[in-house]
């Protein structure tokens, strides 16, 4: 029978019988053998499949391998879940295909796998929850104080008052097993004041001091007074003369609020001893015993001698005689001792030095005579009334100028000096420099050792048709007093011991006696001869080389001199006075002669200094020693170390009020900082300005109106 008939037949059946449906059997070919292929349809439940249907052969098998089916033609069918479910089964794991067929393929929603994550404060104060719960591979990241989870959990940390969020740990990752992330907050910082007062017999090396709170501070040890503070800082409790330190109020604690702490002293009675003197040669008068404070120091000036408590002897030659000498002339009296005195007899010779000026020479450098010869002279002759007599020449466009004195009686050694005038003259670079460091000085204040002046030197020019005209023109243009007899300085800006030497610059070194072995004075410095010229107060010896100190004084190093004018810098200007105060520092000295000790021939200078308004004075001040090429080392604080070496904490800083017209003068060192430059146009530096306690340094004049010129 044909297919075709027998597809008739089966539908007229089904039609006769009623059915509510038919069946259609499928063939892609027709034959009596049946067809050559069958449909195999795949649907998915909560998944997809990547094949909705395919074609095999009648009699193809499958068989599955979880979720693929595996045909025996080599096709092949893959089931996929959906999220969050897993592959099931299939609806037939096995067959033959011998009509169309549906297979089905089952998912079933996955369990979740759970992971908790606990939170741990490791420091300072807040709030976070104690733990949560987020499926196994929750992904996290922090935004600041919040940390986000991929499932949409989000937690916050909230610090306390008073703290600061600071950090999650981790801050990103991957949940995979139960874990801590730690949770760190930071306290505010919050500024007190701490002051320190002194009870009778002492004092404290500042009034007050700012610190964070949390700060703690500790005695540095038992019976010291130094309070050292945690971030740093150290405050003195420093006793006066006869008394010693006692205690803190507190010697230990921590700042939480603004404080205050007390150091209280006690008197301490001094042990004395009995210092004998002994006329042990010549003749003389001196007291026979006194009494001194054990650990007095000794000095000694000429038939002088005092003790650091502020005692002193006197020796006194008898007619005829002169003093000559103590022994010992210097130490510390620890126990009863004696001092010798010696006293030599007087002589009755002298020497008479005879200098000529700038412009001629003399017949003869030096005349002795006795004490009680006269002198005197007429035109360019000099006679003495011993018979010697010396004459005065001048030199080519010169003419005789004089002598001075012209007439006297000798009664120790003099010098007397022949002038002359014409000539062309010069310029001469002086330098002007205080040499504490090799003149025996040593500071006692509370700091530490020291004696470089703040400012060391100076060039200054000055011009004359001598090297003594010169000086005195640079010294006028430099604004110091000076006083010169016989081309020696005897006096200059208050030093006058003596204790000033005299530098020539040969061209290539610089030298300081002459010929002979004698130190310069200003008539053996031609100014045809030395364009530079050195002025050093301080100790001075030529055999060990203590020259001006090379790099400021050389004179081919010269930068800058007194009264040049250099260019204004850019925004608003301060004038700034930098001096030394040393009148009001301790120094102990282990030279002879200590009476000039507070003298500097350079003592203050005005310097510029530019800043933008907005900015403090301290930015000003750090432009103005940049100008002049001075070093520095400050503290953001505004506390100065150092400039030009001097070091210590021992300098004050003051600025002017132009409403009040005086320098500010608080309790404590005024710094720089946080003064503005827009309202201030005057401000000072002083080095060596404390004396138990505050001093008001003598800055200049009052007016602040002092300053012609700055550099």
């Amino acid at each position: 029978m044909k297919a075709a008939a027998i597809y008739a037949i089966a539908l007229a059946v089904g039609l006769v019988a009623g059915l509510g449906s038919y069946m259609i059997l499928e063939s892609t070919s027709s034959g009596e053998s049946g067809p050559s292929e069958y449909t195999v349809t795949f649907t998915a439940e909560n998944g997809t499949v990547n094949h909705s249907s395919i074609k095999v052969a009648p009699g193809t098998t499958w068989t599955s391998d979880s979720d693929i089916l595996k045909f025996s033609d080599g096709q092949s069918v893959v089931a996929h879940p959906n999220d969050g479910y897993k592959f099931s089964k299939w609806s037939e794991s096995t067959g033959t295909v011998s009509k169309k067929t549906d297979l089905t393929a089952t998912f079933v929603k996955k369990e979740v796998e759970l992971r908790t994550v606990k939170f741990v404060i490791t420091g300072g104060q807040g709030t976070v929850p104690a733990q949560i719960t987020v499926p196994m591979n929750t992904t996290f990241s922090a935004n600041q104080n919040e940390l986000a989870f991929s499932d949409g959990t989000k937690v916050k940390a909230v610090p306390s008052e008073g703290f600061t969020f600071d950090s999650w740990s981790p801050s990103s990752g991957t949940v995979k097993t139960d874990m801590n992330i730690n949770v760190k907050f930071n306290a505010k910082t919050v500024e007190c004041t701490v002051k320190f007062t002194a009870g009778a017999g002492g004092t404290v090396s500042t009034s007050s001091i700012k610190v964070a709170s949390g700060t703690t501070w500790t005695q540095k040890s038992t019976g010291s007074g130094v309070l050292s503070f945690s971030d740093g800082q150290s405050v003195i409790a420093n006793p006066n003369s006869g008394y010693k330190f006692s205690s803190w109020s507190q010697s230990s604690g921590t700042v939480t609020k603004d404080t205050t702490l007390n150091a209280t002293f006690e008197q301490v009675k001094p042990e004395e001893c009995t210092v004998k003197f002994v006329v042990a040669e010549g003749q003389g008068t001196v007291p026979s015993q006194i009494t001194v404070t054990k650990g007095a120091t000794i000095s000694t000036n000429q038939n002088k001698m005092s003790f650091s408590d502020g005692k002193s002897v006197t020796a006194e030659p008898s007619s005829g005689y002169a003093f000559g000498s103590w022994d010992p002339s210097s130490g510390v009296v620890n126990s009863d001792m004696t001092v010798n005195v010696k006293f030599t007899k007087q002589t009755s010779t002298y020497t008479v030095t005879i200098y000529a000026g700038e412009g001629g020479t003399v017949s003869k450098k030096a005349v002795t005579a006795e004490s009680g010869v006269t002198w005197s002279s007429s035109g360019t002759s000099l006679s003495f009334s011993n018979g010697d007599s010396v004459s005065a020449t001048p030199d080519p466009d010169y003419s005789f100028g004089g002598w001075s004195p012209e007439s006297g009686t000798v009664t120790g050694d003099v010098t007397i000096t022949a002038s002359f005038s014409g000539g062309t003259g010069g310029t001469v670079s002086f330098f002007f420099m205080d040499n504490f460091e090799n003149d025996g000085f040593q500071s006692t204040d509370m700091y530490a050792s020291y004696a470089e002046p703040i400012i060391p030197g100076i060039w200054v020019k000055g011009s004359g048709k001598s090297m003594e005209e010169a000086l005195k023109d640079a010294c006028k243009t430099f604004g110091i007093s000076v006083t010169v007899s016989g081309g020696k300085i005897t006096e200059m800006n208050g030093a006058q011991d003596g204790n000033l030497y005299l530098w020539g610059w040969t061209g290539s070194a610089w030298a300081c006696k002459t010929g002979s072995g004698a130190y310069f004075t200003l008539n053996d410095l031609s100014i045809s001869t030395y364009s530079y010229v050195a002025v050093i107060h301080g100790a001075n010896d030529a055999t060990t080389g203590d020259a001006p100190s090379v790099g400021v004084a050389t004179p081919n190093n010269i930068q800058w001199y007194y009264g040049d004018t250099i260019a204004p810098g850019s925004g608003k200007e301060v004038k700034f006075y930098l001096n030394n105060v040393f009148t009001y520092t301790h120094f102990t000295s282990s030279r002879e002669d200590a009476s000039d000790y507070q003298h500097l021939i350079v003592q203050g200078l005005w310097v510029r200094g530019y800043a933008d308004n907005g900015s403090t004075v301290m930015t000003a001040f750090i432009n103005a020693l940049d100008r002049i090429g001075y070093d520095h080392d400050l503290e953001e604080s505004g506390f100065i170390r150092s400039v030009n070496k001097c070091a210590g904490g021992n300098f004050l800083q003051a600025i002017w009020d132009n409403a009040t017209g005086s320098y500010y003068s608080d309790t404590g060192a005024h710094w720089f900082i946080p003064d503005l430059v827009d309202t201030t146009d005057y401000a000072g530096l002083s080095y060596g300005a404390w004396d138990e306690g505050y001093i008001t340094p003598p800055w200049p004049l009052e007016g602040a109106t002092d300053c012609d010129w700055a550099y």
